[in-house]
């Protein structure tokens, strides 16, 4: 153990990076209203009502307005879910122009991956000069593996872990990631196939981002918090926890109820010959009849994720439902703009295009993307320049037709007027998004009066608040963590850390019980780096692990805590209480076989490394502790 407690000591939270680069490859339950504290204005519409929109042009004033009449009845609860092959029979066409998108693609079996299908016989190997250990993706009786090994003599696998590929992420736009089941829990695969789109990884096998800066072999944990964009449902126990349910994923691929909402109601009553009562049909979502911003809303659910998301109180990442406004289900925050931040941040650059400013509010997604349908490599110039003529007329352009002609791909206005960027958020893989700014030329500056600005009240920017309506009253607790967000991004931020600060010191008085209060407070005195700050910590951490954290880093820093206090029989007790609950981490195991040993007890400590190897083989640390044992018996 070192000599000071740190949050990044802890294996798991070393791993447990969002596996948000898959998806860029493709293209706490919080308590109720804490007392006590002056919220920040805001008010979240009711469920399936409307908000009163911006006054914009009148074709958007007269949309909005018969969007507040509609209320879609598979938004109430008890709708079930029936996955996108119900809606086939009757949409067929859209279904397979549909299942050939990133979208429809994002999630696949491991037998639908071309890349796994030809694996040679004997697989592909992939060995890191800066790693102590190998990796191996192979086919073995009709089902695809990866393994991680130390190199032994005469090609020999030592340490060897062999896990089975549950599902892939992705289609190689840049690259497929895939996923490891461990019972319920779910991890990344460490090894990505790159389609070589970018110059950071050529074509073919190499280590997952981030692996070959640590060693994380099958701990890297995918989060609830992160998979539900990554997949059409999933049913994650806890957004923080790699734990699911069973079935952990009713549907792989981004579906069509993840644009429409449930389609339970809308099947039933079309075997039945429900009539349509009304204009519309009510029984299901079509976004074509919501205004601009409540569709984007369903974007933005996936497409835009600020510096911070936090869900609303009493509500998980996968309760949104499209239709509803997605600031009832999570709120989104930023500290400033962000252009082009990273692969999945438009919203910024596209508010100071002229386009968006001079659309009054009627520029959506969906004016240039078709969510149904995606343009081949070959089809995407004339597809998108089609969507700008909409609007401009072929005498628009000033640039000659030869010089035109001369672009690669020919006259085609998004290499010039959206050229490609490389999103500095994911320079690590290269990853390049296309420019929304839609600039006449490249290097235009910015509509300085355009640009959002932090609200003085909160210092930040709350991306999903609803243009038109009252500031939002926000939970403190959201708002608390929104800010721990923000300062791990940058912890410079004076002004962020100062408000932080203030609000905590708040919720101290106000809800002193609370776990996320605690586990702050207990973090804020381990900053100290002092006897009386460490003290402080562990009466903290103490009362959230007792009040039922399920944070695994609170029982980690809890257990270190005691134990360097003298209290090693409560040290212990609260490790073996981390193994029980969180038991793919393997920091618990060598954590827990430590305290063993410098309390003298060789045998259980020998016994929590072998359960530690068991399920991690290749782990480097349990493997030196057995070593070690084996050496000094």
């Amino acid at each position: 153990m070192s000599n000071s407690v740190s949050c990044g000591s802890v294996h798991y939270f070393r791993a447990g990076v969002c596996l948000m680069v898959a998806f860029f490859l493709v293209s706490c339950k919080s308590p109720t209203k804490v007392r006590g504290v002056k919220e920040v204005s805001y008010h979240p519409t009711k469920e399936n009502e409307n908000p009163t929109p911006t006054k914009v042009a009148s074709s958007a004033s007269e949309s909005a307005s018969w969007e507040r009449k509609v209320v879609y009845r598979n938004l109430a609860g008890e709708v079930r879910f029936v996955g996108s092959e119900a809606c086939a029979s009757c949409h067929m066409k859209i279904y397979k122009d549909y299942m050939r998108t990133p979208h429809g693609q994002a999630a696949t079996l491991p037998m639908q991956r071309p890349e796994l299908r030809d694996l040679p016989a004997t697989g592909v190997s992939i060995c890191d000069q800066n790693q102590p250990h190998c990796y191996r993706v192979f086919r073995e009786n009709g089902e695809y593996y990866m393994s991680e090994f130390e190199r032994g003599p005469n090609g020999t696998e030592l340490s060897k872990e062999t896990e089975k590929i549950d599902f892939a992420l992705g289609v190689p736009m840049a690259g497929v990631g895939y996923g490891i089941r461990r019972g319920n829990y779910l991890f990344e695969a460490p090894l990505t196939y790159y389609a070589g789109s970018q110059d950071t990884h050529p074509v073919g096998w190499a280590l997952s981002p981030g692996y070959g800066k640590d060693p994380l072999g099958f701990g890297r944990p995918l989060l609830g918090s992160c998979m539900y964009c990554h997949v059409g449902r999933e049913l994650a126990v806890d957004d923080s926890n790699n734990l699911y349910k069973n079935p952990r994923i009713p549907e792989l691929k981004v579906g069509c109820e993840n644009c429409h909402g449930p389609g339970g109601l809308h099947v039933e009553e079309q075997v039945k010959h429900v009539r349509i009562s009304g204009k519309i049909d009510t029984s299901i979502v079509n976004p074509v009849h919501l205004s601009p911003r409540r569709a984007d809303d369903t974007c933005m659910y996936c497409h835009e994720f600020g510096e911070a998301r936090v869900p609303q109180p009493g509500k998980k990442f996968e309760d949104f439902r499209s239709g509803n406004a997605l600031i009832n289900t999570m709120a989104i925050f930023k500290s400033r703009p962000l252009m082009g931040w990273n692969m999945m941040e438009w919203s910024d650059e596209m508010a100071q295009s002229k386009c968006y400013r001079a659309s009054g509010g009627r520029l959506r997604c969906s004016t240039c993307h078709d969510g149904h349908y995606t343009p081949t490599a070959q089809e995407a110039p004339g597809f998108y320049r089609s969507k700008c003529l909409t609007c401009h007329k072929e005498q628009s352009c000033r640039e000659s037709l030869e010089r035109r002609q001369n672009t690669t791909p020919s006259d085609n206005c998004v290499s010039c007027h959206m050229p490609k960027h490389v999103a500095p958020r994911f320079i690590m893989v290269g990853t390049q998004g296309t420019s929304h700014r839609i600039v006449a030329n490249e290097g235009e500056t910015l509509p300085a009066a355009q640009q959002a600005a932090p609200d003085p009240a909160t210092g930040l920017i709350l991306v999903d608040q609803i243009p038109g309506t009252p500031k939002a009253t926000l939970s403190p607790l959201v708002l608390l963590q929104a800010y721990q967000s923000v300062l791990v991004r940058n912890p410079n931020q004076s002004d962020i850390g100062d408000r932080y600060n203030r609000l905590l010191d708040q919720l101290a008085e106000s809800d002193p019980n609370n776990v996320l209060v605690l586990a702050a407070l207990a973090k804020r005195e381990l900053a100290k780096q002092s006897p009386e700050g460490n003290s402080s910590a562990l009466s903290y951490l103490s009362k959230a692990v007792e009040r039922g954290s399920r944070s695994p880093q609170d029982y980690m820093l809890l257990g270190e805590l005691l134990f360097r206090s003298g209290q090693h029989l409560q040290a212990i007790t609260i490790l073996k209480r981390s193994v029980s609950l969180f038991p793919y981490i393997p920091t618990a195991y060598e954590n827990l076989a430590i305290f063993y040993m410098l309390s003298g007890d060789a045998a259980n400590a020998k016994d929590t490394v072998k359960g530690g190897l068991n399920l991690f083989p290749s782990d480097p640390n349990l493997q030196a502790m057995r070593r070690k044992m084996e050496e000094h018996p």
